[in-house]
């Protein structure tokens, strides 16, 4: 179980590990420069931490990818693929012990059909719930950091008088060069407190629908058995199904305890991921309905063909093709890009079409 749903997670933190000294003194650097060495105007500068990172360029979403880049890709895994999986395994178990009883203790079949449809239903709507709270993840960890950085904002937005270009660059250099590793070890401590809040949440969510599929099975069977025999045996069949859904829910249990690990690994991480050099000119996604990851950052368009270039950056195959055609530099970053492979982003894709967008 742990090699099952750690693996992944520990080889994007490594990932992230590796190169955060490098992108950390090439990315928020150069704008920290007097603006006489090269560095932003002091206008665009102020103009940019009044608004909390977000103007011309979102700072905050610079400094979240690296966290989004090491961790939330495995957490994409785990809550559209590993989770739902291990949830339909828990269902058909349950389904299976269900109709087994039934056949047992010969009682009527249409009382199973009945909880088996509330079962069914029950499955489909705690899957959806976590392919959403996938979906704002990304989000949120922005929203974190930019609120972790919301005081040294404020600091560089109140500066005045002569030497102010410098004393504003300062505040902020200061606190991505200096407090980094604290402000991301709380990053790292949310995104450890998110994943013990969505695994609770479902084990709640499948301790509802315990509850939901053995009241419609009692309904049922009162409405089509009016015999004592039959009721004595209904009572031992909702001992049998509480008893099977409980041991279930205890596999959850086991997950949370495997997840865990993010958080050791966070701890272990807290001096090390902190910027990235990849920046989006083209401002954030305004929409609260559509993830902006959904988006090119070339064509500001939602995605049909989604490929992601060796840096890690996904755009729509056919913008990225042409650039490539005349460029070998990243649209996002501005570097160079050690080969033109591209990847298709199946992950992402599959967000998409989930959401009805392709």
């Amino acid at each position: 179980m742990q090699s099952r749903f750690g693996q992944g997670l520990m080889q994007r933190i490594r990932h992230g590990h590796s190169q955060s000294a490098e992108v950390a003194a090439q990315t928020m650097a150069p704008k920290c420069r007097p603006s006489g060495q090269g560095g932003m105007h002091h206008g665009t500068f102020k103009a940019t931490a009044r608004r909390k990172g977000e103007w011309k360029e979102d700072w905050n979403e610079m400094l979240a990818d690296p966290l989004n880049r090491a961790i939330v890709v495995e957490w994409d895994a785990t809550l559209n693929h590993r989770l739902p999986d291990h949830v339909d395994e828990m269902l058909g178990q349950i389904r299976s012990d269900m109709w087994r009883l039934q056949r047992d203790l010969s009682l009527p079949s249409q009382p199973f059909k009945d909880a088996v449809e509330v079962l069914d239903s029950g499955g489909t709507a705690v899957k959806s719930s976590l392919r959403r709270r996938q979906m704002e993840l990304s989000r949120q960890i922005k929203e974190n950091i930019q609120d972790l950085m919301s005081e040294s904002y404020a600091r560089a937005e109140g500066e005045r008088g002569p030497g102010m270009d410098v004393r504003q660059k300062q505040v902020i250099h200061d606190q991505v060069s200096h407090n980094g590793p604290d402000m991301f070890r709380k990053a790292s401590d949310f995104l450890t407190g998110e994943l013990d809040g969505l695994l609770e949440h479902l084990r709640e969510q499948l301790a509802a629908l315990e509850h939901d599929v053995l009241v419609a099975l009692e309904r049922a069977m009162v409405l089509t058995c009016a015999h004592a025999d039959e009721m004595k045996a209904l009572q031992r069949l909702r001992d049998a199904c509480a008893s099977s859904v409980a041991g279930a829910l205890s596999d959850i249990s086991a997950i949370a305890a495997q997840c865990q690990e993010l958080s050791e690994l966070a701890s272990a991480k807290e001096a090390a991921v902190r910027v990235d050099n990849a920046t989006d000119d083209g401002a954030t996604d305004e929409s609260a309905e559509i993830p902006h990851e959904c988006f090119c950052p070339i064509t500001q368009s939602i995605m049909s063909d989604p490929v992601s270039t060796a840096d890690g950056h996904t755009y729509e195959r056919a913008s990225i093709e042409k650039w490539l055609e005349e460029n070998t530099t990243s649209p996002v970053t501005g570097l160079h890009l050690t080969n033109r492979t591209l990847i298709p982003n199946h992950s992402l894709r599959k967000i998409i079409g989930d959401l009805g967008l392709s």
